[in-house]
């Protein structure tokens, strides 16, 4: 997962979201300094853009589904 990605979250835990897509806009910058081993994106925290506006909290990795990636 990287910035510009277009994803879905997770319809369970963000119902609010559901049916829209959105864009990675950035990496939660205390992902490198927190005490938790980070294996893979699915353990990192992101910055979500959704119908133009950041969500107010980061999200976990894992409740976001990758549908294009922006390479």
């Amino acid at each position: 997962m990287k910035i510009g990605d277009l994803v879905k979250l997770d319809k369970i835990a963000y119902p609010q979201y559901r049916g829209k897509l959105g864009i990675i806009h950035s990496e939660w910058e205390f992902n490198h300094f927190a005490d938790v081993q980070v294996t893979g994106p699915e353990d990192l925290k992101w910055a979500v853009m959704i119908d133009g506006r950041i969500h107010p909290y980061t999200i976990n990795g894992k409740y976001i589904e990758v549908i294009n990636e922006n390479r």
